[in-house]
């Protein structure tokens, strides 16, 4: 009974021939749609499945159809006009198309060709790295092979002759031993190496019997996997493939030396980072082969590599591979310097010292010979000691100066390494070595010219470090031609006035400070730097340094806590001062008394400081003026000044009863000052003023004596709430709350407690709408504090509200219960962790709540 093909499949056939004719026609590559074409061709021939049932004439134009593909694929693959990909799915389809019309057949030809196309796709899906693909074609293949093998069979049955037989056998093992090293391939492309592995052994089973011409080609194979294992870190892999690969390799005419010892090579680099048992030895085994038939400077440079890695390193055999790496016929400068770079990092580049002429003969006339001195210098400041770098530097500076100036570069990279070194001689309080390598950084300008990059930071560095050596007049000289290259550098300057400092030179002293303060820019750093000028005075207890150094700190600092610890420094300066010399005027230290306050007022309204800090600095300088005060009593003008900037200092601290009363004993002593002063003076206008001034202090000292009797209220209410006075109770409560909030930085915790006694007072006293009230200023008083209202406070008015409410609840008095339930909510959303504990319940009661007070329900 003849089968009947579905109208799905039939219509596939047509679109599938009429897509095969379109790519198969000259120039179809250049169509825009080509990879469009393929993609659906694809699709169409992997759902062919009863195409074996079509007729032969469309069998055969469909094989026609599928050659003329793979043909055209052959052809525009060495035009390299179109991706690998695309020609590869082209192939593929071709394939599908000439293996699915002839799936039954057992044509001995037409399996053949099967298998011929077999390989060569899977070999395209291979190199465009699709795995699955390949697996399946390879999967066809080995169905094709099978059918072969048995045909064979059958042939030597029916008395094929032996050597036909043989001939017949040889090329369908040929098509096996591809068809393993492409499933080897595959395997170990997709991980599976023990699988790579069972197929590489099959293949050589197959080339040991019947081909050993292969084996150069499976040992490249086995390179490759090898190379990939290494790239990949699997160096125990890399070992494994690459020994395969060598032993291949041997018996293989189509095998050179230079690959042999390449892939040994690779195999001493495996074991080096593999680092298993034995690992130094094999690794001295496979170079020492490599060496021996192919001699390269790259094996040369791995036996180095490998002797300075040994556990216990012999120099003389290090220096023997170094020696012999140079004088290889392919020593290159970029192998001495991967040599040199080998060297410094395990610290044994004493064996390149040995060589270093030797070397620099060799590549005197390399463009990159800079780039080796560089590096030479740097592998040699590795050494402990430093005399190979101090050796190296003083040839290189001999050479320079002599025979031939270094290049830009190379000279910039030397001076980098000589202020290195010297820093960290410099870091280690080893001043005199500092000295020595920043003299070979001097020793090689062409000039000292001031114009000269960087001599004049040069010159202070060398300046410092004799200062520090106590070589003063050194000091002196390098300072001066610091001063030549960059007389407007602030560095310059300090540097300037330490050794005048040092040297007792008070007029230059004063000079370089005065120079100091003019050096632009007006930065943080040469703010920095003037603190530093006025602490190196203030070190040696020279106070006619000192004062001048901190004013100037004072009128040109940026920084406002710099200000005010330079302040109290000068204070103490010009107190102790005054004190040595009682004809000095007080005036000035009012003058800095003034600037301190003007100075706390920036930093409270930039919030530089916290309030506790602010207040402490206030309360210094308050003091100092109080104390002054009272020193110089017979200064009415100055006792005035003074008092007056005690009041407003104290204006600056925390509101209490202290500062209160403080305040007002400074109006008093400042009012007696003035009509002292108003009692001497002959100046109406000033007596006027003056008069004025007491007025307003009086005024002000009234305001005080309310505050503290307000305060005195609080205190009192605060202590005992329940006075038998109730609107008096209420009242301090109130006044208290106030206070606390009035504050520069609110007490939250005192006005809480407060709050909560006020809130509780009426409450006892049955006044809930004045309660409400409260309650309600409390929830704005919360919202203010933004996090800073203990949060046990606003549950105990959460809870304290809502308690009431539910009592009113029980009575029955829905509208008043909901006022209080209402009220306790809006506490809710400021809670954090305790929020949810109560959240819920109360939603769900005040819901039933207001339906209720809405409705009226009884």
């Amino acid at each position: 009974m003849k089968m009947e093909i579905p109208d799905s499949n039939q219509k596939n056939v047509f679109q599938l021939k009429v897509i095969l004719k379109e790519l198969s026609q000259d120039g179809s590559e250049l169509l825009t749609n080509w990879e469009a074409l393929i993609n659906n061709a694809l699709s169409l021939a992997n759902s062919l499945f009863h195409i074996l049932f079509l007729s032969l004439a469309e069998k055969a134009e469909l094989e026609e159809l599928a050659t003329q593909l793979w043909n055209k694929v052959v052809i525009l693959k060495s035009k390299k006009c179109l991706s690998a990909l695309s020609l590869t799915k082209a192939r593929h389809v071709a394939f599908q198309v000439v293996t699915h019309l002839y799936e039954s057949n057992n044509d001995e030809m037409t399996i053949k060709k099967h298998v011929i196309m077999a390989l060569k796709t899977a070999r395209a899906w291979i190199d465009c790295k699709e795995w699955e693909n390949a697996e399946k074609v390879l999967y066809i293949f080995h169905q094709a092979i099978q059918k072969l093998q048995h045909i064979s069979k059958e042939k030597k049955a029916f008395n094929l002759t032996t050597e036909a037989f043989k001939k017949e056998k040889y090329e369908i093992d040929t098509d096996i031993f591809q068809g393993l090293c492409l499933s080897a391939e595959l395997k170990f492309a997709q991980s599976q190496l023990n699988e790579a592995k069972l197929m590489v052994a099959k293949a050589k089973e197959f080339m040991q019997g019947t081909f050993p011409n292969k084996a150069g080609f499976l040992s490249l194979l086995c390179h490759n996997f090898g190379v990939d294992s290494f790239k990949d870190k699997q160096f125990g892999e890399g070992v494994f493939w690459l020994k395969e690969s060598y032993q291949l390799g041997k018996d293989a005419d189509d095998v050179s030396t230079s690959t042999q010892a390449s892939t040994l090579r690779l195999l001493a680099n495996c074991y080096m980072e593999e680092k298993n048992t034995d690992w130094i030895e094999n690794a001295f085994n496979a170079i020492h082969l490599a060496n021996k038939i192919d001699p390269h400077s790259a094996g040369i440079y791995l036996k180095l590599q490998l002797n300075v890695l040994d556990e216990e390193p012999n120099l003389n055999l290090i220096l023997a591979s170094l020696q012999e790496m140079l004088h290889h016929k392919d020593s290159s400068i970029d192998l001495v310097l991967n040599a040199l770079h080998l060297l410094k990092k395990h610290q044994i580049s004493s064996v390149a010292f040995q060589l270093r002429l030797e070397i620099l003969k060799k590549f005197e006339f390399h463009p990159d010979y800079g780039l080796l001195l560089v590096t030479m210098l740097d592998s040699f400041l590795t050494e402990s000691d430093g005399e190979f770098a101090k050796t190296f530097s003083q040839e290189c500076i001999i050479a320079h100066n002599t025979i031939g100036r270094l290049d830009g570069a190379t000279l910039k990279r030397f001076h980098i390494l000589f202020w290195s070194k010297a820093a960290e001689m410099f870091e280690n309080e080893n001043y005199s070595g500092s000295i020595t390598w920043y003299n070979y950084s001097l020793s090689l300008y062409s000039s000292l010219s001031p114009s000269e990059p960087n001599l004049g930071k040069l010159h202070r560095n060398l300046a410092t470090c004799y200062l520090l050596v106590g070589e003063t007049a050194k000091a002196s000289t390098a300072v001066e031609l610091s001063e030549k290259c960059e007389p407007n550098n602030a560095h310059t300057q300090y540097i300037s006035f330490k050794v005048a400092l040092a040297t007792n030179d008070w007029e230059k002293a004063i000079k370089s400070l005065n120079q100091l303060v003019n050096c632009s820019p007006k930065d943080d750093d040469t703010n920095n730097i003037i603190c530093l000028a006025a602490h190196s005075a203030l070190e040696q207890e020279n106070c006619e340094l000192a004062i001048p150094a901190l004013e100037c700190l004072i009128n040109h600092s940026n920084d406002s806590k710099h200000i005010l610890i330079a302040i109290r420094c000068l204070l103490r300066l010009l107190i102790t001062e005054m004190e040595e010399n009682e004809r000095l005027s007080v005036n000035n230290a009012i003058s800095k008394v003034r600037t301190a306050y003007n100075k706390i007022l920036v930093i409270k309204a930039n919030n530089e400081l916290s309030s506790a800090e602010l207040e402490d600095e206030a309360l210094w300088f308050m003091k100092i003026a109080w104390n002054l005060a009272i020193k110089y009593r017979d200064d009415v003008y100055a006792v005035k000044e003074l008092f007056n900037l005690c009041y407003q200092l104290l204006t600056l601290c925390p509101l209490n009863i202290g500062n209160y009363i403080q305040s007002n004993h400074c109006l008093l002593m400042s009012c007696a000052a003035c009509l002292q002063i108003v009692k001497n003076e002959q100046d109406k206008s000033l007596v006027q003023d003056v008069l004025e001034e007491v007025l307003k202090n009086i005024e002000q000292y009234r305001q005080g004596e309310q505050r503290i009797e307000k305060y005195i209220w609080a205190q009192a209410a605060a202590l005992d709430p329940t006075v038998n006075n109730a609107k008096l109770g209420a009242k301090a409560l109130k006044i208290s709350i106030r206070l606390h909030l009035e504050a520069s930085t609110p007490d939250y915790v005192k006005c809480s407690a407060d709050l909560r006694n006020l809130i509780e007072f009426v409450m006892n006293r049955n006044e809930e709408e004045e309660a409400l009230i409260y309650l309600e200023e409390a929830v704005g008083v919360i919202d203010k504090a933004k996090g800073l209202y203990p949060e046990i406070e606003i549950v105990w008015l959460m809870t304290r509200s809502w308690n009431y409410g539910l009592l009113q609840y029980n009575c029955c008095k829905y509208p008043e219960a909901e006022k209080w339930c209402c009220k306790s909510i809006k506490f809710l959303k400021y809670l954090s962790s305790a929020k949810e504990n109560y959240e819920e319940q109360m939603i769900t009661l005040y819901q039933d709540l207001l339906a209720r007070a809405t409705s009226g329900e009884e």
